[in-house]
């Protein structure tokens, strides 16, 4: 069976930040609802488009969700009427990533995913 990846999209900032730290930075909205918020491969885009007005490039880093079963939950975002995977872990550590994609703002505004390497 295929495992399911999830990820955590990151700004170049976010990226450069867990390179140097080996873990990936809480931003506000994590500290306020108590989780690292996650998307599933099919809202990347969508989240991205959402969440990131301003930015050109991002970065979404890819873990199994099996490694973070113990911690994960799949919750329902009752604006986009679809269940997201939220992780509740102390620390999401940038080792237990396996992937990582590079999003960048296309000229309609939409990201596009443009890169992709194996971790």
């Amino acid at each position: 069976m295929e495992p399911t990846i999830i990820y955590r999209l990151l700004t170049e900032e976010d990226w450069s930040a867990a390179r140097a730290d080996a873990l990936v930075p809480r931003r506000a909205i994590d500290e306020a609802d108590g989780y690292f918020h996650l998307s599933a491969e099919n809202q990347l885009i969508e989240t991205a488009n959402l969440h990131f007005d301003g930015t050109d490039t991002l970065f979404a880093l890819g873990f199994d969700a099996a490694a973070l079963e113990a911690d994960l939950k799949w919750e329902m975002a009752p604006k986009r009427g679809q269940e997201f995977p939220h992780f509740y872990g102390d620390a999401l550590r940038v080792k237990h990533a396996d992937r990582l994609l590079r999003l960048d703002r296309r000229p309609g505004g939409s990201f596009a995913v443009t890169g992709m390497d194996s971790l």
